[in-house]
């Protein structure tokens, strides 16, 4: 079974694990993040694992730019968020939710909003 995060992208797989590997063992893991955030991007908002990724390390790219005393603190998310990405099960929508609600809203603060209607 495949996770309708994958069936819905056209990204690929192989290059963006290849870059988040690279965050792993980057001297500045910034500059492999950007790297990352520039592969991504712009994405097309019906594709939700790119609009997801881009959003994440678009955040994880501005936390350095706007807070440069921070970069440290900054570069240890990045790797344990690379560290993450790579031992997921990319065919578990579930685990790819936890994922991204853990880095998106916990971490980099992206509000939380209500889709249901009511």
């Amino acid at each position: 079974m495949t996770s309708s995060y994958i069936e819905g992208t056209e990204l690929n797989l192989d290059e963006i694990n290849r870059l988040f590997q690279r965050i792993l063992v980057a001297d500045r893991a910034y500059d492999a993040a950007a790297d990352l955030w520039n592969e991504l991007g712009p994405p097309e908002l019906d594709d939700a694992l790119r609009l997801s990724l881009y959003l994440q390390w678009a955040a994880f790219t501005d936390w350095v730019e706007l807070k440069p005393e921070e970069e440290e603190g900054a570069s240890l998310a990045m790797v344990r968020a690379a560290q993450e990405w790579l031992a997921l099960d990319l065919a578990d929508d579930a685990v790819l939710d936890r994922y991204f609600d853990h880095w998106l809203h916990d971490v980099l603060g992206y509000a939380r909003h209500d889709t249901r209607s009511t």
